[in-house]
């Protein structure tokens, strides 16, 4: 009997244990929700407003929304090569000026550039000559005050350097071209003379760091060549 009843007042005690964790669990999950619910309910929010009314409605909501987007590319290009071969146009370029809007969709910023043709390395442009080319990111004010911002940290065009754009065909509706691959097709030529490499998420950009301008151009030259026809395969 007194093992039973031992038996008894442990599961008593455990019993007993087990409901009063429940209850302190239960407290400490009710002082530190709050805040969280708080977060999630606001992501949720600007969401649908993102989903209704695109980054403008989001705007609205906050004053002034900024997202950060890690880019993402449909095809993931090993050299100049490849690049070259899916590229309506190349060209050696300067940068002169910028302007930012909102994209069709209302649902991100594009930032066009105009850039000033210093060679054409394939297509039919002239050097001095100036065309369009759009990118993703940067910042959109509208009327009522607000503001969106989309960021890509690690990708920066600015204005008054030297680049080697990989372009893909005209938008007819914008007349403006976009970069092979996105981030991948846009490279920096430094002062002396060699390629730059200051971004951590294209490989192919990697791989050029420290080539000779002289020798870049070239490849890009003898790539167009023996790729005269453009591949179609992406955005």
């Amino acid at each position: 009997m007194t093992k039973m009843k031992r038996r008894h007042q442990f599961a008593g005690m455990a019993l007993l244990a087990f409901a009063l964790l429940i209850i302190m669990s239960a407290r400490a999950s009710r002082s530190q929700h709050p805040q969280q619910v708080q977060a999630q309910s606001e992501r949720s929010e600007v969401t649908d407003a993102v989903r209704k009314g695109g980054l403008r409605e989001a705007a609205r909501l906050k004053g002034n929304y900024v997202i950060t987007v890690k880019p993402t590319w449909d095809a993931v290009f090993a050299d100049v090569e490849a690049l070259t071969s899916h590229s309506e146009i190349v060209i050696l370029g300067t940068p002169t000026q910028s302007s930012c809007r909102l994209s069709s969709e209302g649902d991100t910023v594009i930032t066009d550039y105009e850039v000033s043709v210093m060679d054409v390395l394939r297509g039919k442009n002239q050097p001095g000559t100036s065309i369009i080319v759009s990118a993703l990111g940067g910042l959109v004010r509208f009327p009522d005050g607000t503001s969106a911002e989309v960021r890509t940290p690690g990708f920066k065009i600015e204005i008054g350097r030297t680049y080697v754009f990989f372009l893909s065909e005209k938008d007819t509706k914008t007349s403006a071209f976009h970069m092979t691959g996105g981030f991948q097709g846009v490279f920096e030529v430094l002062a002396d003379g060699t390629i730059s490499q200051d971004r951590q998420t294209a490989q192919v950009v990697k791989k050029y760091k420290g080539v000779g301008m002289g020798s870049f151009l070239q490849e890009i030259r003898n790539a167009s060549q023996k790729w005269p026809s453009t591949i179609k395969c992406c955005p």
